[in-house]
Parts: C-alpha cells; structure tokens; sequence
C-alpha cells in the first residue's frame, strides 16, 4: 500500500488554485471592481494599484476575458506602486469576470463586475424638443432644441419653421395667387383658399358688376331682359341695351311659382291667376304590411312610424299530438285523453305572435331602416320625432330612438300618458310622479313639482295643464339653470286641451292666460258664442293668431275656420272649410309661415262613392288653391307635413295600407306649428 500510495504522488501534477495577490509579492486596491450600469456600446474604465511588498521589483502577467480588457503586464518597482486600467465595453447583459494576476506559476484573481444597460427609443413630444436617455434617471429627458433649429410648424399656415425656447415658429403663409378676382386666404384644414371676390354692386340699372384677374372689379351693361323693376301683372320692368325699359305685362307671364297640385300662375288681363283646383298625384307610394300605430312623425323629409305585423308560426296542435291511449283504465273511468288531445280544434291555427318595428323611409321613398323593437309583447307608438331622436310611447313608459338606426337611445320606464311630454330641442320634458323633468342623455333633470295629470306643452316656457283640477302651472327656464313657476286655478273651466303661441296660453274653449312679469295672470276669455261647435284639439297658433275650427250644423253640418287675434281675442277673419263640403273632417293641418292666418289642411270627405281627400291653402281667410287626392287615396288615416311634402296612409279598398307622398310643398313655407292629437287621428306634435 505503501508503494501504491508514493506511485501515485509522484504522478500528481495538479495546478495550484488562486492564492491572495500578498503571497506573490505585492498588494490590490480595490479588492474588486464594480462598473455599474454603463450604456450599451459604450466603455467605462477604472483603476486598480498594484504597491509592491519588497524591495525587489515585482513583474505582474495580466489578463481577462470580454467585455473587459486590460494591459498583458504591468512593473512594479521595488516598495512601490502601479496604476493599472481595465475597461468594461458594455453590451446589453450584466457581465461577470476576473482579472487574473500571475507571477511565475502562481495567480491572484480580482473580480470585476459590470451592467450593460440598452436605452429605450425616446421619442420627443413635439417639435423643438429633444430627448435622450438618462442612464442616472432611468428615464428619457427632454430639452429643448437649439434656437435656429429647422422645424415643421404644426399649423398649415405657417411656413419657414425655426425653433424658438422650444417652440416651433414660424412666418405666415403666402397665399397670393396674383389674381384680383379672387381672396387669398389660408384655412386651418385646407391651407391657401381662394375664393371669388365680391365686387360692389353698381349704383345705376341695368348695369353689372365684373372683375377681370388683371385689373379688378368693374362694371358692364346686364344682359337683355334682365328685371331691373317690380314685375307684376301691369308692367314690367327690364334691360335692353344698358337701358332700364317699362313695358306692359303680356299675357303668360309667370307671376307665382307652382304649388302642391296647382300649376304655376300666370298672368291674364292683368290679373295673377291659376285654376283653384287640381288633382295631386304621389310622388311615390309604398304598400304596408298594416296601418301604423300612433302617429307619422318626420325630421327635415325622413318620415318614422310604427308598424305591426302577425307573425305566423306554423300550426299550433295540428294532426294528433298525443294520439293513442296513454292512461286508459280506471284513472278517470275510461280513456282521457285517448286520440285526439283536444279533438284536433286548432289544428293548423297560426300564432297570435306580432312583430313590430319601427320603420323609416326617406322623402324620396326608399326604406331606410326597419328595426324591430325589443320587447314583442308591447305595442309602441311613434309620437313625434326631432333632433333629440324619435320618441316612442308603450304603456310601460317612453324610448327615445336614433333617428339613423332605429335603436334605442334612451328609456324612461314608467306610466306617462300620451300628453304628458313635450318635445325639445335636443331632450324631452315629461311629468313623472307629479314631477315636471328634463329628459335627455345626462338623466332626469327636476324642474318643479306639477299636478301628477297634468299634460305637457312647450313654448317660450313649459306649461302643465290639469284638466280635471283646473291648475295651469307655467314654468320658465332660466339662463342660470334655476326655474321660475307661476299657477293659476281655472276651475270650472272645460278645456281639456292647452296650446301656447307668443308667451301666452290659449284655452280654446275657455280663453288665453297671460302671465305678466310682475307676477301677475291675467285670464282673458274668447267670445265664441256665435261661432259654432268648436273642435278643440284641432286648433293651430302661431304669430300672434289662433285658428279654431268649428262645427256649424244648420240643417247641414259644415266645418269653419275662424283666425283669432290672440292679444285682443277680436275675429280677423273665418270661412268654410272645403267650401262647406259636407260631411268632411279634417285629418291635419299646419301653419305657413307666409302670413298671419296663413295655414293648409287635409280634409277627408264622406260620400256615397267613397272618401275623398283634399288639401286646401288658406290665406287671410280664404281658400287659395284646392288639391284632389287619387280616388283611391280617399281613405286618408294619417298624415304628416314634411319640409316638402304631404305623406299620408290611406287604406284601400282591398283592406290594405299604402304610404304616398304628395310634393311639390318646397316653395311653401311650412311651420312645425301642427296640432297635438285632433282628434285621435294623427298629427305633429313638434312644436306646439
């Protein structure tokens, strides 16, 4: 064993570990070296010492691996000292390394220790501004730029950029195209515009204003037979030559644009004329699956209802369902329901299910949309429609609906009765809970506690009537958000039905209340006694006048139309609706802005042969024009006055429904003043 052992030592030839740099003759400081966070592709150096222990110089051989680098020797003379640098070239990673140290076959080690550290991009915020890295804050920093700097103005009106303490400045932007008929200009969105340059009108007749590019604006004489006077029925007045001519009116001149069903007026014997009556045909038409529910309602010329229709859902029971005799015996003395479950009676019988939707078509007759409503088991009703979208009445509360898609935008569940709302603006006003509210995307806004029956009506304030109690309540909305409320007890009073015009509230069977800015109210009754039947719900204000029908029956029954002065309460004028045609009744009517009194009016009549429907133009009290509907089209349900046109349901003689649209209304100067509901039948509550 003995010789086994001392065979083996002696073929040992095993390298000897680090040993502590005092063993081979001299000393380190530090005992390691720790870089830190160094930037990626960038280099950091420190310093280590080597202090001799002898007398005698002491030679170091030097080395290490990447990122760190050093000198391969260094001298160290006797009892002395020696700088010695390592560099750390960073990377991305954290480096760990030695810096090995060897005299003859021994070697010290030295750790050295370092963190490559890669910048995130920095992206500066905007132009003149700089942004770099902070290695110390571990964040980008921004500067700014120098002055002088080129830079790209945010604004497409300015140009020639230079920085300026961080701010992007720039000179405005030419936009002269050297043409003086035209304004220069820059706009924010397009840059250089230029439009046409007005040029003064010329004092004297019969001469134009021109411009040339060069020169600028000047003046010509207008072409020939231009109108340089009043044109009517007697003379006229036009250009020949640069000269302003009067000649008499021939005969075929137009003197009034075309209207509804009446062609365009000319003139005869000096004299505006056209015929009276004349038969309209639909623009378009458009058959329904069902008569709408509720009213028509229009925005601009898009039209919104409510449709129904049944939904077949194939037999319920047909055939044998329960065929043979599952419990025959003594359950019940016999067979029960052997066979035919319930003898096969509704074999075959379809769903009682509805689908209804809402429905809009475009003043030109194409469907826009049909969105079927959520709930199946309700039946909603399309009440008036606006900017604030398109209202829909159940029994279960309101919706207010997009006006492009049909879905809902808003719901307010609850029991509100058809009157008990009125429509503004951009939101709806509603009574709640005997609560008068503000409706719209921010919620329920309170306004004033009202009487819990009370209906809706909105005009320069809002005002709640209850009918049964006799309280008319006025609330105004004021600039700071507050309310100011004012009532006023009308017991007795009959009314069912309130409308306001020009700050007051009309009662049509009763009178107006004028509530003054003292506070006070002052109640002020009509004197209709002599004027017949009045029908309250079908009376239209506006501009300082009221129109209240009335059913005057001498033998036979006529509908008249008498125009109220609403300050006053004095007759300005009344006539015959359809000329006294008898039985007829009005279906809807809407006022023209063109003048005091001024209103049209579809009038169903009642004959053997069938209904017939017409419109008739009022102005100052008498009848300016009457249109016949098709034959067909007599059996007018419902109908709404649009920007430009009268769109009416009518059923057919075959019991279907079909939707038509009359123009030709453009040049007619409709209001949104319609009537609320007359007479259950339809109408337009837009403004009232």
């Amino acid at each position: 064993m003995l010789l086994v052992l001392v065979l083996s030592l002696a073929g040992c030839r095993c390298r000897p570990g680090p040993v502590e740099p005092v063993e081979l003759g001299f000393r380190v400081s530090p005992a390691e070296l720790e870089f830190g966070r160094v930037l990626e592709g960038s280099s950091k150096t420190l310093t280590v010492t080597f202090s001799a222990e002898t007398r005698a110089p002491v030679t170091v051989q030097l080395s290490t691996e990447a990122p760190f680098t050093v000198q391969p020797e260094a001298q160290i003379p006797g009892g002395s000292a020696v700088d010695v640098q390592v560099t750390f070239n960073a990377g991305s990673t954290e480096e760990e390394r030695v810096l090995k140290m060897t005299v003859g076959d021994r070697t010290a080690e030295l750790r050295l220790h370092g963190i490559g550290v890669r910048p995130p991009a920095c992206v500066p915020s905007g132009e003149c501004i700089l942004s770099a890295y902070s290695l110390e804050e571990d964040r980008c920093i921004e500067t700014p730029a120098p002055d002088d700097s080129a830079c790209d103005p945010s604004s497409i009106c300015l140009e020639q950029g230079r920085c300026r303490s961080g701010e992007c400045l720039g000179i405005a932007r030419r936009c002269d195209d050297g043409d003086l008929c035209t304004d220069d200009a820059c706009s924010m969105d397009v840059g250089c515009v230029h439009t046409p340059h007005a040029c003064p009108s010329p004092t004297a007749a019969c001469m134009v204003a021109t411009c040339d590019s060069r020169t600028g604006c000047g003046e010509a004489p207008a072409p020939d037979l231009t109108a340089c006077g009043p044109l009517d029925c007697i003379s006229v007045h036009f250009c020949m030559d640069g000269v302003c001519k009067t000649e008499p009116t021939p005969d075929g001149v137009m003197c009034s644009a075309p209207i509804a069903c009446l062609p365009e007026a000319t003139c005869q014997n000096k004299q505006c004329t056209r015929p009276m009556t004349g038969d309209w045909n639909p623009d378009w038409s458009a058959r329904l699956p069902s008569a709408p529910v509720g009213e028509l309602a229009s925005i601009g010329s898009n039209l919104f209802f409510s449709v129904c229709s049944a939904v077949d859902a194939g037999a319920v029971d047909a055939g044998l369902p329960d065929a043979g005799v599952p419990d025959a015996g003594a359950l019940d003395g016999g067979e029960v329901d052997g066979g035919e479950l319930d003898g096969g009676l509704d074999a075959g019988v379809t769903s009682p299910l509805l689908a209804c939707a809402l429905t809009s078509y475009t003043g030109t007759g194409f469907e826009r949309f049909t969105w079927p409503y959520e709930d199946t088991t309700r039946v909603r009703e399309v009440r008036a429609a606006g900017n604030a979208g398109v209202l829909v009445w159940s029994d279960a509360g309101l919706e207010l609906r997009s006006q492009v898609t049909g879905a809902v935008r808003l719901a307010l569940d609850g029991q509100v009765s058809k009157e008990q709302w009125a429509l503004g603006s951009e939101s709806v006003f509603v009574n709640v809970d005997a609560g008068l509210y503000e409706w719209s995307d921010a919620g329920l806004r309170f306004l004033a506690d009202v009487s819990g029956g009370a209906s809706v009506i909105r005009g320069d304030a809002l005002f709640a009537w209850d009918a049964d109690a006799g309280l008319l309540t006025r609330v105004e909305l004021l600039a700071d958000g507050g309310t100011l409320r004012s009532d006023v007890n009308l017991m007795g009073v009959t009314s069912d039905w309130v409308l306001t015009a020009d700050g007051v509230a009309l009662l049509p069977a009763m009178g107006r209340v004028r509530f003054e800015a003292d506070g006070g109210v002052n109640v002020l009754p009509w004197n209709f006694v002599d004027a017949g039947t009045l029908l309250e719900r079908q009376t239209l204000a506006a501009n300082g006048t009221m129109n209240a029908f009335f059913e005057r029956c001498g033998g036979a029954c006529e509908t008249w139309v008498r125009n109220v002065d609403v300050a006053t309460g004095a007759t300005r004028f009344e006539g015959p609706v359809l000329r006294g045609v008898v039985p007829a009744r009005i279906v809807e009517s809407t006022l023209i802005s063109s003048g005091r009194g001024a209103f049209a009016t579809l009038v169903r009549e009642e004959r053997d042969g069938g209904p017939r429907a017409y419109l008739e133009l009022f102005i100052d009290g008498e009848s300016k024009g009457l249109c016949r509907l098709p034959e067909a089209s007599g059996a007018v349900e419902l109908a709404e006055f649009t920007s430009s046109s009268l769109v009416v349901t009518s059923r057919r003689a075959d019991g279907g429904v079909v939707l038509e649209s009359f123009g030709g209304l453009g040049n007619v100067p409709l209001t949104r003043f319609g009537w609320g509901t007359p007479n259950g039948v339809g109408g337009s509550r837009s403004d009232r």
